[in-house]
């Protein structure tokens, strides 16, 4: 049975060059899964970003209360009649509107929570995708250790063969037709090995490191978390909290940049001192408070019109979104029941069989007692239900991790 070789076309589509500029050089050797999680988490690139753009939001802390730039006036001269050396200083200091940093200082609380809940959206990915990596490397190693004995017992067969066919037992056609099914596992444990290296090589990736390989290679059925297991009874339950806070957070953020652009219809404040010399008199001081608004409302009118469709999109947006994961819950609640029934019956029925079919064959073999062409059939069947099974449980593990994904808290 030919295999999709899924992980060589990871391996063209992703950026698999270890050696590329600002990747991580670190040479992680023989890692666990936890270890393999936690590292890629301290050292990935994405996480210090989204850590670094939370800081960036909170940086913005003080354009809260922009009251524009201080004005300082002089003028000296004729400034009240014919005396020339009249001379007048004036301050003034814009306030901006009394309202807005209220506003502006509600919608930079909320960026900085929606940056907090796309950091943790981006761990879950991080994680999903080291442990999809280890997954396909576990699947990758049960492919070639499987090819592995199998091509051993085809090469016994084969060489069985060419012994037979000198002495003139058996035709040149039977023994053709033997070393051509011998080339087809040959091939398959090439591909394999292959599959195996770039396996390697995206978990390493994965992990953001030169050099990682993953410490246990047995392909085990993974375990859902409680979490997970109440999914699958109830799909509903299946969307972790950090998932709908960011939803909800998209919502939050457009609705109050459109009261922070209705809150600018508000005048601005302004205050001054003034202190002048005219003539004989000296040390004349003034005070003023001024009040700015516009006479034309239409530039603002159309920013708020604008951050009020805004706000309606991030409203359909997270609907959209809700619905695609809803869907999404129920498309792998589907998948595991499935892939969890097909695990069992060939766990309790066709392992077995094939188990128990490849005794038969290489007892008979080692009697000298059966056909080659059937033995050689046979060993092909049992590699095709070992191939089946290997793939269920690599889907199913993949499956749990994507379940995983959405649940975890």
């Amino acid at each position: 049975m030919k295999k999709i070789f899924f992980l060589y076309f990871l391996y063209l589509i992703s950026p698999l060059s270890l050696k590329a500029e600002g990747l991580g050089n670190a040479n992680l050797g023989t890692i666990s899964l936890d270890e393999a999680i936690a590292h890629t988490l301290k050292n990935h690139p994405r996480m210090s970003l989204a850590t670094n753009d939370i800081e960036r939001i909170r940086a913005s802390k003080g354009e809260i209360w922009d009251v524009g730039n201080t004005s300082f006036e002089f003028s000296y001269g004729q400034l009240n009649g014919s005396f020339s050396k009249d001379h007048e200083f004036s301050l003034t200091q814009p306030l901006g509107s009394p309202i807005t940093p209220y506003y502006k200082n509600a919608l930079l609380k909320t960026r900085v929570s929606n940056a907090e809940h796309y950091r943790n959206i981006v761990a879950r990915e991080l994680t999903a995708e080291v442990r999809r990596s280890y997954a396909n490397y576990q699947y990758a190693h049960a492919l070639l250790t499987l090819y592995t004995q199998q091509l051993q017992i085809a090469n016994q067969i084969r060489d069985a063969v060419r012994l037979q066919h000198e002495q003139g037992d058996i035709s040149s056609a039977e023994r053709n037709m033997i070393n051509t099914q011998t080339s087809d596992i040959h091939t398959r444990h090439i591909h394999a090995r292959q599959q195996l290296q770039l396996a390697q090589r995206q978990f390493a990736w994965s992990c953001y490191a030169q050099h990682a390989i993953p410490a246990d290679t047995l392909q085990t059925a993974f375990s859902l978390t409680r979490a997970g297991a109440a999914a699958i009874s109830s799909p509903s339950k299946l969307l972790s909290p950090d998932w709908q806070l960011f939803f909800d957070g998209q919502i939050e953020e457009k609705k109050r940049a459109y009261k922070l652009e209705k809150a600018k219809y508000f005048p601005e404040l302004s205050i001054g001192w003034n202190n002048q010399r005219i003539e004989a008199l000296k040390g004349l001081n003034s005070f003023t408070v001024g009040v700015a608004f516009p006479l034309v409302f239409s530039p603002q009118r159309s920013r708020v019109r604008q951050a009020r469709y805004e706000w309606e999109n991030a409203v359909q947006t997270a609907a959209y979104k809700n619905l695609e994961l809803a869907n999404k819950a129920e498309e792998l609640r589907i998948q595991l029941i499935q892939q969890k029934e097909q695990l069992d019956y060939l766990n309790t029925v066709a392992l077995p069989e094939a188990e128990a079919l490849q005794k038969s064959a290489m007892l008979q073999f080692r009697e000298g007692d059966t056909d080659r062409l059937q033995l050689m059939r046979d060993i092909l069947s049992v590699i095709d239900m070992k191939e089946k099974y290997i793939e269920t449980l690599h889907l199913y593990n993949i499956t749990v991790i994507e379940i995983q994904l959405y649940t975890e808290q």
